[in-house]
């Protein structure tokens, strides 16, 4: 079982394994945890503008 920080953001996800080298995989899973609050307080259409050049 792996420690919180690691699986807490892979189960959000719905990652059950690491599938590529494992600390490739753990950044994509972190910066799309990253982005679920991010969402909740922007909504998608307020993440899209303030990416937007």
């Amino acid at each position: 079982m792996a420690e919180h920080p690691f699986g807490a953001p892979k189960a959000w996800t719905g990652a059950t394994h690491f599938l590529t080298r494992v600390s490739i995989e753990m950044s994509l899973q972190l910066l799309t945890s990253n982005f679920k609050p991010v969402v909740s307080i922007l909504g998608l259409a307020g993440l899209l503008q303030a990416i937007r050049p």
